[in-house]
Formats: structure tokens, sequence, C-alpha cells
């Protein structure tokens, strides 16, 4: 089992696929000897007998079975497996051995148990450390958010924070995004922090332009890019994160995949 500092915590990690998945979180790795959460991942047979649901989106269903029971769903609704939370330890049981799935099933445990101690909230994009800075640029899959950010870094030699699964945590009062290595296909992370100083808003044009947004703006796009809130009890602090980040510097960026989309965007994150 080995040992992972991520967004300021300490993960025990025993891993089905050891030597993929220990490679993907190598940049996390750490020697301390501090223990505050273990995932122990396992493959066994499916057992969906539960029927004390309390919480439901798009993503997983939620039962409370003595334990909280975590089912994370597919696209097509396919389960997963399931999580079975004990305390500071969650029991990662997969109905197949498949390494994305057990990346997806590690995300989840992971998002539940910093949940549990922390404000935190998980937000879909790409963000980038800039001048002591992290900005996110987020848009509907496909819109070409990492192809954009990658233009930063070959520009500006930027470096990523994270790729597709943004933590946001709240310190001394304000928003700071967090690297973890649950980055999507591409793989880029690093083991960084920054405070989130705006949120970027993609879509694709031929002409390269930016405006700034009112908060109502920015909550129409940011709603399709978080996840909803699981039940009632998860409404207060949805609320609260969505509420603070539409309070934040909001651009839409409307641009063609082009160093001059970047300096466009780029001169009006400066002037904040």
């Amino acid at each position: 089992m080995s040992k992972y500092f991520i967004a300021k915590h300490y993960f025990e990690i025993e891993f089905l696929n050891k030597d993929y998945l220990s490679w993907r979180f190598r940049k996390y790795k750490t020697n301390d000897d501090k223990e505050e959460f273990k995932i122990i991942v396992r493959v066994k047979e499916q057992n969906l007998n539960f029927s004390d649901l309390k919480k439901s989106n798009s993503y997983y269903k939620g039962y409370e079975s003595g334990k909280f029971v975590q089912i994370p769903l597919g696209l097509d609704g396919e389960a997963y497996g399931k999580i079975t939370y004990d305390g500071n330890i969650a029991h990662v049981d997969l109905f197949n051995d498949d390494i994305t799935k057990e990346i997806i099933m590690v995300q989840y445990a992971f998002n539940h148990l910093i949940e549990e101690c922390e404000q935190a909230f998980l937000i879909h994009g790409s963000s980038i450390l800039y001048r002591d800075n992290g900005y996110l640029f987020t848009a509907p899959s496909g819109t070409g958010k990492s192809t954009h950010t990658n233009l930063w870094k070959e520009l500006y030699g930027v470096s990523h924070i994270n790729d597709d699964k943004n933590t946001i945590l709240i310190e001394n009062d304000k928003l700071y995004l967090y690297g973890t290595p649950f980055s999507g296909k591409h793989g880029r992370d690093n083991p960084i922090h920054a405070p989130l100083k705006a949120i970027v808003f993609l879509q694709q044009g031929k002409i390269n332009e930016v405006s700034r947004l009112t908060p109502k703006e920015a909550f129409v796009r940011l709603i399709t890019q978080v996840v909803q809130p699981a039940d009632f009890d998860e409404l207060d602090h949805w609320n609260y994160f969505v509420d603070r980040l539409i309070l934040l510097p909001c651009f839409l960026l409307t641009c063609d995949i082009s160093y001059d989309a970047v300096k466009i965007i780029e001169k009006e994150l400066l002037s904040l």
C-alpha cells in the first residue's frame, strides 16, 4: 500500500492495477508516516441488494446500510462497482478489472473522504498556474479546453494544476485550486495549488473575442460543469460554492486554436 499527499491530505491507497496507477500517482507519493485516509481496491462479484436509497444523481447512487455505500454509474447507467465507507477507510469493490473504472472509483472515494473534512468542491475544466494565481478554463467536453491551456504552456511555460476534474478548497476564506492525479486522458496535473483568480468559459469561434460575464450569465454556464447535489443535505454546500464562484471575475472567450486567442484573454486576466 503506497502513501500519497493529495490536496493537503494523506492517503494510503492499495491499487488493483498497481504498475500503471502507481506511475499515474507518482508526483503525489510521499514517505511521510502520517495517516489520514485509506482506499483499498478489490474485485468482487456484483451485489446491489440495497433498498435504503439516500442520495441520487446522474453520477452515483448512495445508500445508508449501517455504513454509507456509494454506487458510481457510467453514462449508460451501468454500475462500475460499490464503495463502502467505514470512517476514514474506503473499500472500493470493482465489478470487473478495468483500469479506467478503477481510476473513476478511486476518484469518487477521494472526493467523498475530502468532503467529509473540508469545504471542497469539484468542477470540470482545465486549470493553470500563471504568475502565482490559478485560472480555470471550462466548457463542455470537446470544446478545446486542454488544447487552449496547452497553448498557454507553449507560449508562457505555465504549469497545469489539473486538466479535467479540479478540486477547489477554501482556505482563509479564499478559493484555492489544488492539483490532483484525476486529470483525464492527458494526465496533465501537478502537486501544486494556487488561489483561484478567475474563470474563463470557452466557446469555439472563428473570431477571437472576450467579454466579461455577469454573475447570472456565469451561473447559467457554470451549472453544466459541476456535479449537481445528490440530495437536500448537499444543497446548501453546493449553493455556497456556486455563489462564491460566480462572484469571481468570469469571462466568455470565443476563440480559435491560436496563440492570439491566448493573448487576448491574458490581457484581460492581467488587468484584474
